[in-house]
């Protein structure tokens, strides 16, 4: 009976000294983590906001037509990017349509604001519109501007003319104008 429980004694010290060399191994293997490349832009205009540049009849003879911003321009561009670090990407804006000779449509975008984050973009002023892409905003890496009232960048736009003889433009007609923006990579 010795000899029994001297073997059981042997064998349950046995098992503690394995699982103790067992329980001190270490196993592992590789987790991937894949982050897509983002680019995602939105125009999201102010509630009652128009983009209107009128011009004004003049009063009295011999004065050149006046231009004005009836309503606000409160249009704002939000966009998300997340891009591999170092490289950057810029928004531009072209016009559609031909513009009729002698007006000249500028953007103007304003630095980021509200609750963005990351490397935000920078507004540029007074950009020329036309047919040819033009940066509008530059500068974005990996950054989101926020989404809704108060975020991303306000784009306002001014008219000027290019030649004071405006004759042809003047005869109670209306022009439009689709201003396409697009997210592109630097290169």
């Amino acid at each position: 009976m010795k000899i029994k429980a001297g073997i059981l004694i042997t064998f349950i010290l046995l098992m503690f000294t394995v699982k103790s060399h067992a329980s001190g191994k270490t196993t592992e293997h590789k987790a991937n983590i894949f982050i897509p490349d983002v680019a995602l832009l939105t125009i999201e205009p102010v509630e009652n906001s128009k983009n209107d540049i009128i011009f004004e009849r003049p009063g009295s003879s011999g004065v050149r037509i006046q231009f004005s911003q009836k309503s606000k321009s409160e249009t704002r561009i939000n966009y998300s990017s997340v891009i591999h670090k170092n490289q950057y990407r810029r928004i531009t804006a072209t016009i559609v349509e031909e513009i009729p000779e002698g007006l000249i449509m500028k953007l103007n975008a304003s630095g980021c604001q509200g609750k963005g984050t990351g490397e935000l973009g920078i507004g540029h002023q007074a950009v020329i519109l036309s047919n040819t892409p033009a940066d509008a905003i530059s500068g974005i890496g990996s950054a989101f501007t926020g989404k809704g009232n108060g975020t991303g960048h306000i784009i306002s736009y001014e008219l000027d003319m290019s030649n004071p003889d405006y004759y042809d433009l003047y005869n109670d007609k209306q022009y439009s104008f689709t201003v396409m923006f697009t997210l592109t990579d630097d290169n």
